[in-house]
């Protein structure tokens, strides 16, 4: 069972940037267009459900304090990464808008999930069980101790309320959305949005890049590129 406090404490982010970085920006297939009208009818209502639930997991947010984690970390064998790589890196992802990562996660979890799961999942993170759960990924993404937070801050009975939510089918969709590789649409439309709405920092990024090529740069070279 991949928990969603366990992928986002632990691995979530490295599994995610690792697929990022591995893949060439593939656009996902289109959605069939042939289902019948009353079917697409509730499949939008299920992803405009889906977005709601995204939004009040914070998912972009958290997404991007992945991103930001990962690439502020050097690769093995190499040298300390420098404050001006660091800053470069935190103005792109503080720029980046979280719309496209709503929109590719949103139809992806509605094709994925029931419209009944989507409800459990909304009720749990909307209370007071689910918010404590939440603070704590945001508080300790990177670390292995999500549980003892959510200990500390909702005592046994919030414990217990994550552990179950973690046995439900919901709970290990929201994992593979989340840890997928299927975001890298959504990684390249977001930057490229980010540079052509802040050309200063289109500039400022380029500069670098020259200087400073792989790892980001070459995962970003899309979006620079991009008309």
């Amino acid at each position: 069972m991949n928990s969603f406090s366990r992928i986002t404490a632990s691995g979530f982010a490295r599994r995610a940037l690792a697929a990022l970085i591995a893949a060439a920006f593939c656009v996902p297939a289109a959605f069939a267009d042939t289902a019948k009208a009353a079917d697409a009818a509730q499949g939008g209502a299920r992803v405009a459900d889906a977005r709601q639930l995204l939004i009040t997991m914070r998912y972009a947010e958290i997404l991007k304090q992945g991103l930001s984690l990962v690439f502020s970390q050097p690769m093995p064998g190499s040298e300390a990464l420098s404050d001006e790589h660091n800053g470069v890196m935190k103005r792109l992802f503080d720029s980046m808008p979280a719309g496209p990562f709503l929109d590719g996660a949103s139809k992806r979890l509605a094709q994925s999930a029931t419209q009944a799961e989507i409800d459990e999942a909304l009720a749990y993170f909307r209370g007071a069980a689910g918010q404590t759960e939440l603070a704590c990924v945001r508080d300790t993404l990177g670390t292995p101790t999500t549980l003892d937070c959510i200990r500390e801050r909702g005592g046994e009975a919030h414990l217990q309320a994550h552990r179950a939510f973690a046995e439900t089918p919901i709970e290990n969709k929201l994992g593979e959305i989340m840890a997928g590789d299927s975001g890298d649409a959504d990684f390249a439309a977001s930057a490229k949005l980010a540079l052509e709405q802040d050309p200063a920092l289109a500039k400022e990024l380029d500069a670098y890049c020259g200087s400073h090529p792989g790892g980001l740069c070459d995962v970003l070279k899309p979006a620079q590129a991009a008309p």
